[in-house]
């Protein structure tokens, strides 16, 4: 059996196949991924910067790691986004509506919360949907 430990050596190496760092200066391993691959402190601090903003870790030539932008989401993502979003603006304008300030409304004002809600409701049926969304604005009377 094989001890890696890297003695103070700070000896830093990443695994593509496990996706993760072996700090050899700081942990015993009974042995690395066959690709794993030494890189510098300074490198992995990028790399986790890079992650933390946004960005993913991936392997380049080598097994070497590199920063990479996340693939675009699917157009199934891209749906239930809207979708979420959709929930969210439902939750936070119309069913906050207190029924006795519905009831305080006047009928236009209550009106416009319906074609509102009902906009809202719409959003999955637009023609653009998912990519193209058009968002309906919340009546500004009434609130």
């Amino acid at each position: 059996m094989c001890i890696w430990h890297g003695g103070g050596n700070m000896t830093i190496y990443y695994s593509s196949t496990s996706g993760g760092f072996y700090d050899t200066d700081q942990h015993e391993y009974p042995s690395l991924p066959g690709d794993a691959v030494e890189i510098t402190q300074e490198k992995r601090n990028d790399l986790l910067a890079g992650e933390l903003s946004g960005l993913r870790i991936t392997s380049g030539p080598g097994g070497v790691p590199v920063l990479s932008n996340p693939p675009e989401p699917t157009v199934t993502e891209r749906a239930a986004q809207a979708r979420s979003r959709r929930d969210r603006l439902l939750r936070e304008h119309v069913d906050t509506l207190n029924p006795i300030r519905w009831l305080n409304m006047t009928a236009e004002q209550q009106g416009a919360w319906v074609i509102y809600r009902q906009a809202l409701l719409d959003v999955p049926q637009q023609a653009g949907f998912p990519e193209d969304v058009v968002w309906p604005a919340p009546p500004t009377n009434g609130e």
